[in-house]
C-alpha cells in the first residue's frame, strides 16, 4: 500500500513519516469545524491545541496520530483549522482505525483559492455555501468572487435596492458585435 493510498490527503502535506499502528475511536469520531475553531467529538484522547512549539510559519500545523492519541497542533488559529481538516480527511478515509501518522505541513502559497463567476451565471445560495465548505475542505483560503460586471450588478443588498433595480440593467454594452467598442 502506498503511502497516497494509506494517507488520502489533498493537498499533499509537506512532511509525512508513516508510523506503525492505528487509533481506534471509542465512539465514532466526529471533526467539526465552525466559527470559533474546530470541535472534536466522541473521544477525550484528542486534542486540539494552540502550542508555541508547534511548526513556524502561518497557517502551519503538526498531526500526530498514534495508537493512543491524536493531536493537532499549531502557533495560531488558521494552523488549527487547516490540521482539523487534514484530520478530517483522514478520517473519512478509515473511520474505525485512523492510520498512525506524523505529518507537518504549512502552505506553500499564501493565496490559494478559486474564482466563482456569479455575474454571468447564476447559482442558488445553498451552492455557494458548499463550494465555500469545499475550498475550506481542501485548504483553500481565497474565493475571488466575480460579484458585477459591464452588464450591471447582480448582488441584492437590501440598504442600497437602487443598486439592483437600476443597476442591474443595461440596455447595451461598452462592447458591440464582434467584439468592437461602440
Amino acid at each position: 500500500m502506498t503511502d497516497a493510498t494509506r494517507y488520502p490527503i489533498i493537498p499533499w502535506p509537506r512532511a509525512l513519516e508513516p508510523r506503525d499502528g492505528a487509533f481506534t475511536p471509542r465512539a465514532p469520531l466526529e471533526v467539526a469545524v465552525g466559527a470559533a475553531g474546530p470541535i472534536l467529538s466522541g473521544d477525550d484522547r484528542v486534542r486540539l491545541a494552540i502550542r508555541a512549539d508547534a511548526p513556524e510559519g502561518v497557517e502551519a500545523y503538526r498531526l500526530e496520530v498514534a495508537p493512543d492519541r491524536i493531536e493537532v497542533a499549531a502557533r495560531d488559529r488558521r494552523g488549527l483549522f487547516y490540521g482539523a481538516q487534514t484530520l478530517r480527511q483522514l478520517v473519512a478515509a478509515s473511520p474505525r482505525a485512523i492510520p498512525a501518522v506524523r505529518i507537518d505541513d504549512a502552505p506553500r502559497f499564501v493565496w490559494r483559492g478559486l474564482h466563482l463567476d456569479v455575474s454571468r451565471h447564476f447559482f442558488p445560495v445553498e451552492f455557494i455555501k458548499r463550494y465555500i465548505d469545499l475550498l475550506a475542505a481542501f485548504k483553500l483560503n481565497t474565493v475571488h468572487w466575480h460579484l458585477t460586471d459591464d452588464q450591471g450588478w447582480r448582488l441584492e443588498i437590501m440598504k442600497y435596492p437602487k443598486l439592483t433595480q437600476v443597476g442591474a440593467w443595461r440596455k447595451e454594452t461598452i462592447v458591440g458585435p464582434n467584439g468592437k467598442l461602440s
